[in-house]
């Protein structure tokens, strides 16, 4: 392929972009593109969910923790040091913040979907 069109497929290419360009929309806002319409307040609901989420994960933090309580008191000398180790642990702010993180993140960053 020669220079001329090499330069002519790029000038091709920098058109079909600069078309496109302006139907396409971003789903932030900042000072420079203003919506058509007011964003609506989703504080009421993330508030729900997340204090749901959190709920959740402290229930379920806490059943394993007395579970493994209730392990400690059935089991002898070695094995009860370790059941309440793992309790202790199931009880620390350390694994909570974790946890709700994990619930509340995903695998990756959250997101959002655009309203149709």
């Amino acid at each position: 392929m020669g220079r001329a069109a090499r330069a002519l497929l790029l000038l091709s290419f920098c058109t079909a972009l600069l078309t496109v360009a302006p139907l396409t929309r971003a789903l932030e806002t900042d000072q420079f593109t203003v919506p058509d319409r007011p964003l609506p307040d989703i504080g009421p609901e993330l508030d729900a969910y997340v204090a749901g989420t959190v709920w959740d994960v402290v229930q379920t933090l806490n059943a394993r923790a007395a579970e493994e309580e209730r392990a400690a008191r059935r089991s002898l000398w070695p094995w009860n040091d370790y059941h309440l180790a793992r309790a202790r642990r199931l009880r620390s702010t350390d694994l909570l913040a974790q946890r709700v993180y994990d619930s509340l993140a995903g695998p990756g960053l959250p997101s959002t979907t655009r309203p149709r």
